[in-house]
């Protein structure tokens, strides 16, 4: 005890001198084993390890000897091991609370969250006064887009702990990913205080958005703020010393104004200026990577560079992979990066398509070697098919990594960037005067712009459970494309059709969902009909789950502001008819388009009284829906699969070798 206490307080040589006595005379003492391994394990002498794991021999039941060995284990970065070991401490002692932490810890880092907020959870029961382990718990269920527990959690961490800035932090985003937002923005602000000057704090306090709102004025209100914070910033930003650009680089790098665009406005003149902060900050932090590189010499194949968060199961991998993996070979080298996490089986299938695939994750701001890497790849188009997303690519494309860059608009608005040339959007899409919508020099791909595979929703199987009471309409939408102004569509489409039922997503927040179903009820009860058991949240839904509710759906019911795009080709593949009323920006327009190219003008409203009529007559007239899901299954083969937009894009990369 006498050699542990002196172990603990730091007097190592002390310590390890009364371990060498111990084990003189009882050469078989486990305990001092242990300590004595984890000692020379740590201080980089002697044979720890080997002495951790003979302690275990002669104590194979001692969860504190098992815990020592994972300690030593992961500080000699054997993780696997480590967390064996670990799983064994915690099977021999359920309630040992360092090794649930640890444990949680070890999971988290490795990518494996739901596991990680399990051992959290028991850490935190275990020790409820535990700030380490409510922070923990927290901040993991943050990143698992559980913010409706993670509120609990990190109240209780604030309350343990109240000069925490990260409580606070974490408190912030909670909130106002629930739609709390004006709590959640207090809690920035308090952060902000406790340390005047951080960056995230004020980025946080001054940009964050709700998600949802409950009127126009309320949007008006919220785009006034932000304006008005936007001009703080500008006038107040401090770049005149490294630390200040370290401060406003992470600042940058840890929020994108992504709900900024969906309030149905023309974001052009917001997004230049933010975009010229952004490359003040960005050229600062980065002075070498500001000046374009000279155009390659080489006189083969153009080098094309796609990079992306989400070159996996996601949205833009079925919208844009085609652009990597469809380029002329002979004309063409491509080159795709993914920079986000995880890698899976679509991430394979464009590695084995494409000419050269990396995995580089990438988290808040890229560091330098993903800089020069890109760089040393001698490109001469770089393609961001999603900036606005995710906040690195805020930074990505402020730099000047290729002589010529482009933004894909998987994000469908204008990025703002000056160091972005080119947006890469549809003529089909794109309404008459589109140029006036962009800082960049708008493209106007074929067709759709997309290259679009039916094959994932056409070949899907698998049913999906409804009343057979009236007709379903669906919109599938994300809540944050909804408008406050549609939901009086939604009602008087209700009241017209008295058995219909109508199926929204639930939001990652179950506070967000239900208050975006009290506002539809609303919009329910001022057109005199009961919403009860006639709208109905669904849980967020795997892609074959998604297949099968479109494949039982009636209708689909377009978003206004901001259509549905993958939604729209995957409700057209499961053969599900789409309402869609196009709007004045090219957000507004995908489903028009889509429906445009097959041919089904039928279903594209002309106003909001048409939106509401055509959705009427498709839940009264069952003979009508079916000609029209027949007439859809005829014809939908022509949204997908179509090499005009790869073509198209073909013309502008040769094009761009010229400038």
């Amino acid at each position: 005890m006498q050699a542990m206490r002196l172990h603990r307080s730091g007097r190592l040589a002390e310590a390890e001198s009364l371990y060498h006595k111990i084990l003189a005379n009882a050469p078989r003492h486990a305990q001092a084993l242990s300590y004595l391994g984890y000692l020379e394990q740590r201080t980089g002498r002697g044979k720890g390890l080997e002495r951790m794991a003979e302690a275990l021999k002669i104590e194979p039941e001692a969860s504190q000897l098992w815990f020592n060995y994972a300690k030593g284990l992961e500080y000699a970065r054997r993780t696997g091991d480590a967390e064996t070991a670990l799983r064994k401490t915690v099977a021999l002692e359920p309630a040992f609370f360092d090794a649930q932490l640890m444990l949680a810890g070890i999971l988290k880092r490795t990518k494996r969250l739901a596991q990680a907020i399990g051992h959290y959870r028991r850490a935190a029961a275990i020790r409820p006064d535990s700030y380490r382990a409510q922070i923990a718990l927290g901040g993991a269920l943050n990143d698992a887009r559980e913010y409706d527990k993670a509120v609990g959690p990190l109240e209780q961490a604030r309350k343990l702990k109240p000069d925490s800035v990260e409580a606070h932090l974490q408190l912030g985003l909670a909130l106002v990913r629930m739609n709390r937002t004006q709590e959640g923005i207090g809690s920035f602000w308090q952060a902000y205080k406790l340390k005047p000057g951080h960056p995230a704090a004020a980025w946080y306090g001054f940009f964050s958005l709700p998600i949802i709102y409950e009127s126009r004025d309320e949007i008006l209100e919220w785009r006034s703020r932000w304006l008005a914070n936007l001009e703080k910033t500008e006038d107040g930003l401090n770049l005149s010393n490294a630390n200040n650009v370290k401060l406003a680089l992470w600042a940058v790098g840890s929020l994108t104004h992504f709900y900024l665009n969906y309030q149905g406005e023309n974001d052009r003149e917001l997004q230049e200026r933010y975009g010229r902060l952004v490359s003040r900050v960005v050229a600062a932090a980065y002075p070498e990577y500001i000046e374009p590189p000279a155009p390659s010499p080489h006189g083969g194949r153009l080098r094309v560079g796609l990079v992306s968060h989400f070159f996996r199961l996601h949205s833009i991998a079925k919208t844009h992979g085609a652009w990597g993996t469809q380029l002329d070979r002979d004309k063409f080298e491509v080159f795709m990066i993914h920079t986000g996490e995880p890698k899976d089986k679509i991430s394979d299938a464009l590695a084995a398509d494409c000419h050269h695939f990396w995995h580089r994750p990438l988290t808040r701001s890229p560091d330098r070697e993903l800089l020069k890497f890109i760089r040393s790849l001698k490109l001469d188009v770089l393609i961001y098919p999603d900036i606005g997303m995710a906040p690195a690519y805020q930074i990505l494309g402020a730099l000047r990594l290729a002589p010529v860059q482009g933004n894909g608009l998987g994000h469908p608005v204008t990025s703002g960037l000056p160091a972005i040339d080119v947006a890469l959007s549809s003529d089909a899409m794109e309404p008459e005067g589109a140029d006036a919508h962009y800082t960049e020099r708008l493209v106007r791909l074929a067709h759709l712009g997309f290259c679009y595979d039916d094959g994932p929703a056409s070949r899907s199987r698998g049913t999906f459970p409804r009343d057979d009471g009236g007709p379903v309409y669906v919109c599938a939408q994300n809540l944050s494309k909804i408008l406050p102004d549609q939901d009086q569509l939604f009602a008087r489409i209700a009241a017209a059709v008295p058995k219909g039922v109508f199926w929204f997503i639930n939001s990652h927040s179950d506070a967000v969902s239900a208050k975006f179903r009290a506002r539809l009820e609303r919009a329910f009860a001022a057109a005199g009909i009961e919403g009860g058991d006639r709208i109905k949240m669904l849980a967020r839904l795997d892609q074959q789950k998604f297949f099968a509710m479109y494949r039982a759906a009636d209708i689909a019911l377009d978003s206004y502001g901001w259509s549905g795009c993958n939604t729209t080709f995957e409700a057209l593949a499961c053969g599900l008819p789409v309402v869609t009323w196009p709007g004045e920006m090219m957000r507004a327009r995908h489903s028009c388009a889509i429906l445009g190219q097959i041919g089904l003008t039928e279903t594209i409203a002309a106003s909001a009284d048409d939106y509401v009529d055509i959705a009427v007559r498709l839940g009264r007239e069952e003979t009508w829906r079916a000609e029209i899901a027949e007439k859809l299954a005829e014809c939908r083969h022509q949204a997908f699969n179509d090499p005009a937009p790869i073509r198209s894009l073909e013309e502008f990369l040769l094009e761009s070798r010229g400038r």
